[in-house]
């Protein structure tokens, strides 16, 4: 019974993370198609950042921005799980900036783009690791050339926006309101989603993320026929089944 219980337990884990990987790659799949065609009642401008005021010291990095986003992972030690590994990466910290800044388009317009929420899928994230919570501003020499796997404990990673970068943003026209500077032809909103950002031109973004689901997809397949062919070994007998089947050579 013991056994049965942790097939079914390993089947229910392959389940939930084969239905995580495609939902993840059918709402990029949708961000990407949205920047061929715009949901009815947005619209995609594509221009040049600007600040509206101050700039911020990104939360990790220290980098100056306009806008930014940010999550903190821990390694939490654990069991030995179904992929081998002793632990998994838990979400400690994540937080996301509000404030406007502007976006001056190639025709002239100045439009006050209104970043709460943000839709980041499009959003390329700077990665690395280390040993605290928060890292000392930019990562060093070694730990650029290590992924910070000495002594690693942490995983960050940011998204930013910053001035004078080319950017494109799909959502919600609007007209400028009292109170918003001058010289201002509009504003954008989120949509339901949120304010859909990226620095490259659209249609680069959109083939960019079609390319990283359809690699997703095929690294998901693989481990799932690999994580099936590891249960059905074992229902038939035990693991010396893949050796003789030849799956692991003769």
């Amino acid at each position: 019974m013991a056994g049965l219980d942790f097939k079914l337990l390993f089947l229910g884990i392959l389940a939930i993370s084969l239905g995580t990987t495609l939902w993840r790659a059918w709402t990029t799949w949708q961000a990407a198609g949205q920047l061929r065609q715009p949901p009815p009642g947005s619209v995609l401008v594509e221009g040049t950042t600007a600040p509206l005021g101050a700039l911020r010291p990104a939360t990790l990095s220290g980098n100056s921005c306009l806008w930014e986003a940010w999550s903190v992972e821990a390694w939490r030690a654990g069991s030995s799980m179904p992929n081998g590994r002793r632990g998994r990466w838990e979400v400690v910290e994540s937080g996301a900036s509000r404030d406007p800044f502007l976006l001056a388009t190639p025709q002239g317009h100045r439009i006050l783009v209104c970043p709460d929420p943000v839709d980041t899928r499009m959003l390329r994230a700077r990665a690395w690791t280390g040993a605290a919570l928060r890292p000392d501003g930019e990562p060093g020499l070694l730990a650029e050339l290590t992924g910070g796997l000495l002594g690693r404990r942490y995983r960050y990673a940011e998204r930013l926006v910053l001035p004078s970068q080319p950017l494109f943003a799909l959502g919600i026209p609007a007209p400028a309101e009292p109170g918003d500077p001058p010289g201002l032809d509009g504003r954008l909103l989120p949509g339901a989603g949120g304010l859909l950002l990226g620095q490259e031109p659209p249609a680069e973004a959109a083939a960019r993320a079609k390319r990283g689901v359809l690699r997703s997809l095929a690294m998901a397949l693989v481990a799932q026929l690999f994580g099936l062919a590891v249960v059905l070994a074992l229902v038939l007998g035990g693991p010396w089944v893949l050796f003789s089947a030849g799956v692991f050579g003769r």
